[in-house]
């Protein structure tokens, strides 16, 4: 039986949306169908509730030199917010926010060195 080839993946981000893009050939493509419309465990649960992958494809991307991994999992019995909350994605903008000021500061205080220097006449 051959395998089939590795399903690409590709993100890509607009305004309003965050896109996810899985490519792959017919056979792989229905490869991971018959794996996802069997919905049979692949191991064991991580924990109670948790829910059980069914399905990890071979992937490669969406960046180049990281491993990622692109697995499906049947719902357990405990409520999805308590097992894998969503994260917000203010926190990354707070920090981004941060180290521009903390860099654009830190310029500034070169900027000034260095103009003092100068009209010292080193």
């Amino acid at each position: 039986m051959n395998t089939p080839t590795p399903l690409w993946l590709h993100t890509s981000q607009g305004h309003t949306y965050q896109e996810l893009m899985i490519v792959g050939d017919r056979a792989a493509l229905e490869e991971l169908g018959r794996q996802l419309q069997s919905a049979l465990p692949l191991g064991e649960r991580a924990a109670p509730g948790w829910p059980v992958a069914v399905a990890r494809p071979t992937v490669v991307g969406p960046v180049i030199g990281r491993k990622f991994l692109l697995s499906f999992y049947l719902k357990g019995d405990s409520p999805l917010e308590k097992v894998l909350p969503l994260r917000s994605g203010r926190l990354r903008s707070v920090f981004f926010l941060l180290a521009a000021i903390c860099a654009i500061t830190g310029a500034v205080t070169i900027w000034n060195a260095a103009i003092r220097l100068i009209a010292h006449g080193l």
